[in-house]
């Protein structure tokens, strides 16, 4: 995914929390940046913030045309798909 941002590890990030979706974004300005390996480490602070514990798995989201990705931590795509599933057809 990283890739196709065209981020390196040059690049640098803003990580901000808004909603309980974080978001991260190249910005000249920002703090963070990506490991050797093309990882985004999320900060304890983001991380608490969007109540991510230890080995939470997320999904990405990647706006290519933006320069962002969208972290959905498990809280958020619980309220994203539950509504969908109650009272629907037995899966």
């Amino acid at each position: 995914m990283t890739a196709a941002l065209n981020w390196t590890a040059a690049t640098r990030l803003s990580i901000r929390e808004h909603d309980g979706l974080l978001a991260v974004a190249a910005d000249p300005h920002g703090v963070f940046k990506l490991t050797r390996q093309g990882h985004v480490r999320l900060p304890a602070d983001a991380r608490r913030a969007a109540h991510l514990g230890t080995g939470d798995r997320v999904l990405l989201v990647a706006h290519l045309d933006q320069q962002t990705v969208t972290v959905f931590p498990p809280g958020a795509l619980d309220q994203l798909v539950l509504p969908v599933l109650q009272g629907g057809e037995d899966l």
